[in-house]
């Protein structure tokens, strides 16, 4: 009798248990990872670390730098057509002089460079059709192999993304994104903030196999009143 009522005890524990422990499993989110890493080395005559004009001879052997981005992302809300997908990135960059690298004395620095939310299913009519906010890359094109950017607005701001429009698809977007080396000042100060208005229509294939993206950005400048 006792073995009995024992058999029964452990079968009813295990029987709320596992209830309980697929709930908890299936309310972990799945976290969606990218990331991205290069090292290099260079030694010049004096002895200090060495890369030459990347932007005009190229990247491969030539930056002598560490740096790695990590992302991280997650659908934090989904019911029906709706979701919620939280982006997240830190950065780091290093000159490689130290084995334990603080921000001190800039022998390494970190940064925020992405962390925003994107919305679907909010517009009717176009459940692709994203609703966005916060700070993040946006659709940035680039020659990667000489690391420039030239078409780059990245920042801080909000927007509609991917809405679909005849054989394509139309985004907009306002983005604060300052700008460094600007010479519109005689005091030396070069850091300039811009507000941009950013229209692309992308998507049209013309013929088969091809691909077409336009866009035109306003930028508004807020140049300061510093004197003296």
């Amino acid at each position: 009798m006792n073995t009995t009522l024992r058999a029964l005890s452990v079968a009813l524990a295990a029987a709320l248990i596992a209830p309980s422990a697929f709930a908890a499993t299936a309310a972990i989110p799945t976290i969606d990872f990218h990331g991205y890493m290069r090292a290099g080395v260079g030694v010049s005559g004096d002895g200090s670390e060495a890369e030459w004009q990347k932007n005009k001879l190229g990247r491969l052997g030539n930056e002598s730098d560490t740096y790695g981005e990590l992302e991280l992302g997650s659908e934090v809300y989904k019911k029906d057509d709706v979701s919620f997908y939280l982006d997240s990135m830190v950065s780091m960059v290093s000159d490689g002089s130290n084995d334990n690298e603080t921000t001190l004395n800039d022998d390494a620095q970190f940064g925020l460079r992405q962390l925003n939310l994107q919305i679907k299913g909010l517009i009717p009519g176009d459940p692709n059709a994203v609703i966005w906010g916060g700070k993040r890359y946006y659709q940035r094109h680039d020659l990667h192999i000489i690391d420039t950017k030239y078409w780059n607005i990245s920042g801080s701001g909000a927007g509609v993304e991917n809405y679909t429009l005849g054989p394509g698809a139309v985004s907009l977007a306002w983005i604060r994104g300052d700008a460094n080396d600007v010479d519109y000042r005689v005091d030396g100060d070069s850091n300039v903030n811009i507000n941009y208005i950013d229209l692309r229509y992308a998507g049209w294939k013309p013929w088969t196999g091809s691909w077409t993206e336009f866009g035109i950005d306003y930028a508004m400048p807020n140049t300061t009143k510093k004197t003296g």
